[in-house]
């Protein structure tokens, strides 16, 4: 299909058309959901409006109202399509599974369809698979999309693709960013992160991983364990890329290093990168990278520099003790001490502030395994200004925000999460 026509034909889901669709209903965590012919017009119901109150809570605190995802499972990360024909207050995404398939799904208020799916080949392990997404700031006009997977044991790709309303993705793929260690690594973790486009929308970041490859961290000779930030180069072009400027290094085109599984992050408006790195057996971190040339010192730390040395400190970091001070600040503690830190995308100009406020310019991040979820702030300096309790909810693997701007957290099961503000005493 051809990338000018996307949004020139009717999406099947249409109201007026009855379909066979696969109809999913809210918080029924592991239900398989129901196959039904309906007319989607009339069985999704829009996110309905609340009036403002006017009053400001006392404080940010997150509710979490569910949305199961028929046929989703094992999912890693979605993206909200934009759309231009109006969508009476529902909304389009893509979903990743690990095991491949990308899912094309319509969401209301508490209801799901699934529109479509498609699977790309993914070499398939514990740690490997369909990783992360990110569309095209001009998707709207070329269709086209973002995806990192593990293609065999030793080799990771970030490929770009192109949407189909009936097929989700047009057949073929380009690839953009290949990365392979020499030898199978001792295990299929650390691969690609986050990824996303700076404002120029050529520039794009990377969180990559070291793959397991320790020691890669600390050499600027390998792109691992690092943050990496490539210009995009038109199609037929002699590469797919070219280093972005201000690179500590341009081959490979190694913004920040010493990450060990920078699994989740964002960017904000100021340029700065808040990234999660999920430690080994010591120390979860969330780092700010402000500027060029940072190293966060994996694999000679995990967390704060404990004596002199060069290495950058983290923002923020934690343990896996039970003694933790984010542990007991959370009423609903956990029992074991799995720990893998995430970061969710900034939460900055939003269509419309749901959260009064008190969101603005702040990032939230948590634990897959322990279910707390926080809020930061940092000042204009990167100086840490807030750093509070705002909800539970366990195992995140992305976290966005919406179209209609409330943020959302998808979790492994396949259930998409709406975050509400609490309104405070």
């Amino acid at each position: 299909m051809p990338p000018s026509s996307i949004h020139h034909r009717q999406r099947p889901w249409a109201p007026g058309i009855t379909l066979l669709v696969v109809l999913g209903g809210a918080c029924s965590e592991g239900s398989p959901g129901d196959t039904t012919r309906l007319n989607p017009a009339e069985l999704l119901q829009p996110e309905p409006e609340t009036e403002p109150t006017g009053l400001r809570p006392a404080a940010p605190a997150l509710r979490f109202e569910g949305i199961d995802l028929p046929g989703v499972n094992a999912a890693t990360d979605f993206a909200f399509l934009p759309t231009s024909d109006g969508l009476g207050g529902l909304h389009e995404l893509l979903v990743l599974s690990l095991t491949g398939q990308v899912h094309h799904v319509l969401i209301g208020h508490d209801q799901a369809l699934g529109l479509g799916t498609t699977t790309l080949p993914v070499y398939l392990d514990e740690g490997c698979g369909l990783h992360s997404i990110a569309l095209d700031p001009h998707f709207a006009q070329t269709g086209q999309l973002y995806l990192t997977r593990c293609v065999d044991a030793l080799t990771s790709r970030l490929t770009r693709h192109t949407y189909d309303v009936d097929a989700v993705l047009a057949p073929g793929e380009a690839d953009v960013l290949t990365v392979s260690t020499p030898t199978a690594p001792l295990e299929d973790w650390h691969r690609f992160g986050s990824f996303g486009f700076e404002p120029d929308g050529e520039t794009l970041w990377v969180l990559l991983g070291d793959h397991f490859f320790r020691n890669s961290a600390q050499d600027t000779r390998t792109p691992f364990g690092s943050l990496l930030r490539i210009v995009l180069q038109p199609p037929g072009a002699a590469a797919a890329y070219v280093s972005a400027p201000g690179n500590e290094v341009d081959t490979p085109p190694i913004y920040a290093r010493g990450l060990r599984s920078p699994w989740r992050g964002t960017r904000d408006s100021r340029g700065r990168f808040f990234v999660g790195d999920v430690g080994e057996y010591g120390r979860e971190e969330v780092n700010l990278i402000t500027h060029a040339g940072q190293n966060f010192g994996w694999p000679a730390y995990e967390g704060p520099c404990t004596r002199a040395c060069s290495f950058d400190d983290p923002l923020t970091d934690y343990g896996r003790t039970l003694q933790d001070r984010y542990v007991l600040e959370d009423p609903d503690p956990p029992s074991g001490t799995g720990r893998a830190v995430w970061v969710g995308q900034a939460y900055e100009a939003p269509s419309r502030d749901r959260y009064s406020g008190l969101f603005d310019g702040k990032v939230v991040f948590g634990d897959f395994y322990t279910g707390w979820v926080r809020l930061l702030a940092v000042d204009a300096e990167g100086r840490l200004t807030e750093d509070v309790l705002v909800g539970h909810l366990p195992r995140v693997t992305s976290w966005h925000t919406g179209p209609d701007g409330y943020m959302y957290a998808m979790t492994l099961s396949g259930t998409l999460y709406r975050a509400k503000q609490i309104a405070g005493e």
